[in-house]
């Protein structure tokens, strides 16, 4: 933060509050400390854990309330680890550039590892009220790391020497509590959605029958729509697949592979070279509801539906297909991703490892799923897609309270 302030008082203000904020140094206003990684190879350090301790990735810019990893009272005794009081305040120092200068407030007490600087304040800042200001100012540290080291860190002596602006407590408190309710907020939200994704993945597990293979053996979900009877039949994705072979013209967009969100623009060209091995390469055509599979990895991750209004090309290394009508497209897609979670290719692909094995597109029309009728397709994915609809909103209400926030912080610091 730049010595020179332009101002000493917010945009955004209690009303009830008045005067200048005050200017120091974190050190000046806080002990600092840093942790320590107990050695992995002495399991005594981490048999009958009860201590949380803090990574990096524990890092949320809020409350921790629980940690991956705890570390023994051994570990305490025999190594530079200590535990940390409540009230803490946690400021990731390295550990990749998207974590320089994340935070975390200690509503435990906790260890950390040495990647982490630990804040203690003293009386006259506020822990809350400081994480929040640290939050604000984050984009200040990571371009200073980012512009003068080799590798982006930043030290303790950095987080020492940050600038830091603040008024009386009383005024810390209100702020914080403030602030605070906006955060509590978020957290119900984000738990909303947690909880609805993983209803949404449970009831896919329940309706999608798993695990057929290529036995030709008829089976009905766990959880079915009432009304609806008879055994869901077995099918080879050959019989529902129509291949595309049509060669894209040069000026289609060429377009590459993302594994959630169907087919996203890379740039002109693919990155990889192999894929495009000079300008006379053939190219397929890929239209809307298109889908797009990677016989280069067995994952079904490697398939993808093209969700845009628009025509791209994908490599002739891609194959692209599209479905007959007597399936329904979404039920497929549902489908399909289901058995992302279950491992269902590992025994029919080539390869020793997962990352390298292949199931090529003559053996992916092979595989057999089972398919209800049409009518009983489409009552799932109306069921399912307003499921997705609920996930959709509250992230848009997630979205909607951290800009919101995000604004505040903007106007209610200096």
């Amino acid at each position: 933060m730049s010595k020179k302030l332009k101002k000493s008082v917010p945009e955004l203000r209690f009303s009830e509050f008045k005067g200048d904020w005050n200017l120091n140094k974190l050190r000046n206003i806080s002990s600092l400390s840093s942790g320590a990684t107990p050695l992995r190879s002495n399991i005594s350090y981490f048999e009958n854990a009860t201590i949380p301790w803090v990574k990096t990735t524990d890092l949320n810019n809020s409350e921790i309330l629980k940690t991956e990893e705890c570390i023994s009272e051994i570990a305490i005794k025999e190594t530079s680890a200590r535990k940390n009081p409540v009230g803490s305040v946690l400021i990731a120092m390295y550990g990749g550039f998207n974590q320089i200068g994340r935070t975390g407030l200690l509503r435990i007490e906790a260890a950390t590892n040495q990647a982490i600087t630990v804040v203690f304040p003293k009386p006259v800042i506020e822990s809350s009220f400081l994480q929040h200001f640290l939050n604000r100012n984050v984009d200040e540290w990571r371009s200073f790391a980012a512009s003068s080291r080799k590798d982006p860190n930043i030290t303790s002596k950095d987080i020492g020497n940050f600038l830091v602006v603040f008024p009386s407590i009383a005024e810390q408190a209100k702020i914080a509590s403030f602030l605070g309710s906006i955060d509590t907020r978020l957290t119900q939200l984000r738990r909303k959605h947690e909880l609805l994704e993983t209803y949404k993945r449970g009831v896919i597990s329940e309706i999608f029958p798993h695990k057929i293979g290529k036995r030709k053996k008829n089976k009905l979900p766990n959880l079915r729509f009432a009304n609806f009877t008879g055994d869901w039949q077995p099918k080879k994705l050959e019989e529902v697949i129509v291949k595309r072979n049509s060669i894209a013209s040069e000026h289609v967009p060429l377009y590459s592979l993302t594994i959630e969100n169907g087919v996203t623009e890379k740039t002109a060209r693919y990155e990889r070279s192999f894929l495009v091995k000079d300008e006379n390469e053939a190219y397929k055509l890929v239209e809307t509801n298109d889908f797009v599979y990677n016989p280069m990895n067995v994952r079904l991750g490697a398939l993808a539906r093209h969700k845009k209004s628009h025509c791209v090309k994908v490599s002739k290394y891609y194959d692209v297909f599209s479905l007959n009508e007597f399936v329904d497209i979404y039920f497929v897609e549902f489908l399909l991703k289901s058995y992302n979670s279950v491992q269902y290719y590992d025994h029919m692909a080539a390869g020793s490892l997962i990352e390298k094995k292949r199931l090529h597109f003559v053996d992916f029309l092979e595989l057999i799923f089972l398919f209800p009728s049409v009518e009983e397709q489409e009552k799932i994915v109306m069921f399912i897609t307003a499921i997705d609809k609920k996930i959709e909103a509250v992230a848009q209400q997630i979205d909607q309270a951290e800009q919101f926030k995000k604004g505040l912080l903007q106007k209610i610091f200096v």
